[in-house]
């Protein structure tokens, strides 16, 4: 902005040079969420210039009570915050008369006008005119005329849905008895960083001369712009606004062993504070309250705290919890320790002795960046905080005093539940400030791979006259999964390999077989194989070969192809050819053992050591209704294997699915990159009718 200063040929006083206030720069954007900034009341002299007066909040809660009364302030500010206008209208040709204090009315430099929408200003209402109730009245002005705040830094996140406002993964849960999680990506393709706030206005006064001789100063639009800008020219002085606050940076701790911070530790990734511009005023007293303008915070950065074991916080003190049960009192007593921080920079100073001037009642500080303060800056928007941990209830440990009650709170008091998404990160609110994401490890110790459900037939065909069920049979005596411990849903094993499975055929004696280097042809198959087996021989396909009923390995042959004929009665059976050739397997002793599922570690066929498990469960449902075809989600079985369930809770279950869960870190001794890692090779799971 521009405006008059004292003629050089005339005597008088000075325009009053306080209200000489260009507009505010605006603050960086980044998130979309509460702006904290605002909020924040532990400002240090660190992070702030020493203009500041205060440690915050900058809302002023005192002045401005309409907050909390009728308006929430969590939803009412939100994002980057727009710069606030400078001065209003004055009077644009005052009288020759200098000893009369000059109206605060400020040209804007794109313009060349003062704002039109504006009436006396401030007058009768100050600098910070309070908001107390109804509706808010501070006058905005015009959006274009006279000098203009800065707009608020748009958010890195495009779309208006803010629970997918991170980089990754997540599972949401919201506490619906029999619903799954939903896995939830984020709006981000990778990780971002914090951007800057907008510098704020300079400030320009013009000596008024009389050029045309007609004995009254000039208006000062036929002296602006001045061509010799600050020398030779009209121009007075020259007063510089202030450059914005600098945005938060990006900071990823990727760690696999466990993250665990200290009482006093703190993370930061907060963005710079806004300033005040240069001081208008001539007296030493005001030099450092009568900036001309405010500029915009610096938005909070990224902050990746990441996991593959988890993340301990029992050593920060937060106080106690209440009672789970009732959410409203359950953080009374609790102590927001806000350890991790990537809170935006606050708003900055613009004219801070105004406030004080006696303007307003009751006011005994210097306040330049309260939410209606002409010329202000806005504060930065708050940035990204996001943890990654492989589970949230057992890998997340808090203070004695807080631990178990947080985690009845997460689970809605029943740990057998999954995390309450909204509950967990709001728990992680009272150790990180904006509120974080809890979300999935781009790795971990634990891996997870579910199919979707399988439908095991029409239902009309469940139920055959001939039989007994309940159809589908999955304890079938012949086709019963094996392999896993019923209690646990763990591979078993012995001496670092995957235990046999029982035997589903050998020669005994009886049989007669002719071997090729990966083909066994057998021609008195009964004698060795159940008539199950022969009706439908694919049924052999992913079982072993193996030498004799008593060895297992190195010398077994995972068939891949099983073919029977009725004349003359043969079996033929085709083994893998990466198994090697069956030069070592007798023909006159061998046999056929079950196996639903292939594990290999290290390139090791059956090798499963004891740094790793591997468990595979099941889960079976109904339709919703006879004859819909549509899976029942919310009469889902448990997990089988899970330790309250066996096998026989599948029974007659028309849908089917599994889970893998891989664990390179059985023995709970640290993952490192060394562990071995054991793979799944195939998985079948017949059923009996």
């Amino acid at each position: 902005g521009y405006q008059q200063d004292r003629a050089p040929a005339l005597s008088g006083t000075l325009v009053d040079s306080p209200s000489l206030i260009a507009a505010g720069g605006a603050g960086g954007g980044f998130g979309q969420g509460r702006t904290d900034s605002i909020f924040w009341d532990r400002w240090s002299l660190l992070e702030n210039p020493n203009t500041f007066e205060n440690e915050g909040p900058d809302l002023r809660a005192d002045r401005h009570t309409i907050y909390n009364a009728t308006i929430d302030p969590d939803t009412a500010f939100l994002g980057a915050e727009d710069g606030l206008r400078g001065s209003g209208l004055g009077v644009l040709n005052p009288p020759n008369d200098q000893t009369v204090v000059i109206s605060h009315g400020v040209e804007g430099f794109e313009d060349r006008t003062q704002d039109e929408d504006l009436g006396g200003d401030y007058e009768g209402g100050g600098f910070d005119r309070a908001q107390t109730g109804g509706t808010i009245a501070f006058p905005f002005g015009n959006p274009s005329t006279g000098p203009d705040g800065g707009l608020a830094g748009r958010s890195i996140f495009n779309d208006a849905d803010v629970t997918n406002n991170f980089w990754g993964h997540r599972y949401v849960w919201d506490g619906t008895p029999g619903l799954a999680p939903t896995l939830i990506t984020g709006e981000l393709s990778a990780p971002s960083a914090g951007s800057g706030g907008g510098a704020s206005g300079d400030m320009q006064t013009i000596f008024r001369f009389d050029l045309d001789g007609d004995t009254y100063p000039d208006t000062i639009n036929m002296l602006f712009p001045d061509p010799n800008f600050t020398g030779g020219g009209y121009t007075a002085r020259y007063f510089r606004g202030a450059p914005g606050g600098g945005g938060g940076g990006q900071v990823q701790l990727m760690c696999l062993g466990p993250i665990t911070l200290g009482p006093a530790a703190v993370l930061k990734v907060n963005g710079g504070a806004g300033n005040g511009g240069d001081s208008t005023a001539d007296g030493v007293a005001q030099a450092t309250t009568s900036q001309v303008s405010g500029s915009g915070g610096g938005s909070g950065g990224h902050l990746v705290m990441h996991s593959a074991s988890g993340l301990n916080l029992s050593l920060i003190d937060v106080g106690t919890a209440g009672n789970p049960g009732v959410p409203a009192t359950f953080f009374d007593a609790i102590n927001n320790a806000h350890s991790i921080q990537a809170i935006g920079g606050r708003r900055g100073w613009a004219a801070s002795r105004l406030p004080a001037d006696g303007t307003f009642s009751g006011e005994g500080n210097n306040d330049g960046n309260s939410t209606y303060m002409v010329g202000r800056g806005g504060a930065g928007a708050s940035g990204l905080i996001q943890i990654h941990v492989p589970n949230p209830l057992t890998d997340i440990t808090y203070h004695a005093t807080v631990d178990a009650a947080f985690k009845q709170y997460i689970t809605d008091e029943d740990l057998t539940n999954p995390v309450i998404s909204d509950r967990q990160d709001e728990v992680l609110g009272v150790y990180a400030i904006p509120v974080p994401f809890t979300l999935v490890p781009f790795f971990s110790p634990e891996s997870q791979v579910q199919s979707a459900w399988v439908d095991t037939g029409l239902a009309e065909l469940r139920n055959p006259a001939n039989g007994t069920g309940p159809f589908p049979d999955f304890l079938d005596a012949t086709l019963g999964f094996e392999g896993i411990d019923q209690a646990t849903g763990l591979v078993e094993t012995g001496a670092n390999l995957v235990s046999p499975g029982s035997i589903a055929g050998s020669d005994a004696g009886a049989g007669s077989a002719s071997f090729t280097n990966y083909t066994v042809t057998i021609t008195n198959p009964t004698a060795s194989f159940g008539a199950d087996l022969l009706r439908n021989p694919m049924l052999l396909e992913g079982y072993d070969m193996v030498p004799d009923t008593t060895q297992v390995t190195p010398a077994t042959f995972e068939i891949v192809d099983a073919v029977s004929t009725a004349s003359p009665e043969t079996l033929v059976l085709t083994t893998r050819v990466s198994d090697g050739p069956m030069a070592l397997i007798a023909s006159t002793s061998w046999a056929v053992r079950t196996k639903f599922f292939r594990i290999t570690t290290t390139e090791t066929k059956d090798r499963l050591p004891s740094s790793a498990s591997v468990r595979i469960q099941f889960q079976g449902t109904e339709e919703t209704a006879p004859g819909s075809n549509v899976p029942d989600l919310t009469a889902i079985t448990d997990w089988t294997g899970d330790g309250t369930t066996t096998m026989t809770d599948l029974q007659g279950k028309r849908y089917i699915r599994y889970r893998i869960t891989f664990d390179i870190d059985a023995l709970d001794s640290g993952p490192t990159v060394d562990k071995e890692k054991p793979s799944a090779q195939y998985l079948k799971f017949p059923w009996g009718w």
